[in-house]
């Protein structure tokens, strides 16, 4: 059986675009993530940002009870 893996964007997808800044959420996104997790989806983030302002991002994720299977 295969690993069900969905990738997802931050920037415009889970935050409001307001790179460098991290935007305010997007209403329904970490619902939406959290039942693609509940159904045993892995979460991997794909985006451009790195260092601190990737950091930023993963720590609000986790905060909401996403923890990414990947960056």
């Amino acid at each position: 059986m295969s690993e069900k893996v969905i990738c997802v964007d931050l920037d415009g997808t889970v935050f409001r675009h307001e790179y460098p800044k991290l935007g305010e959420i997007i209403p329904n996104s970490i619902e939406g993530i959290k039942l693609l997790q509940s159904k045993g989806y892995k979460i991997t983030v794909f985006t451009m940002r790195s260092g601190r302002y990737l950091d930023e991002a993963v720590a609000v994720l986790h905060k909401y009870g996403i923890k990414p299977y990947g960056l």
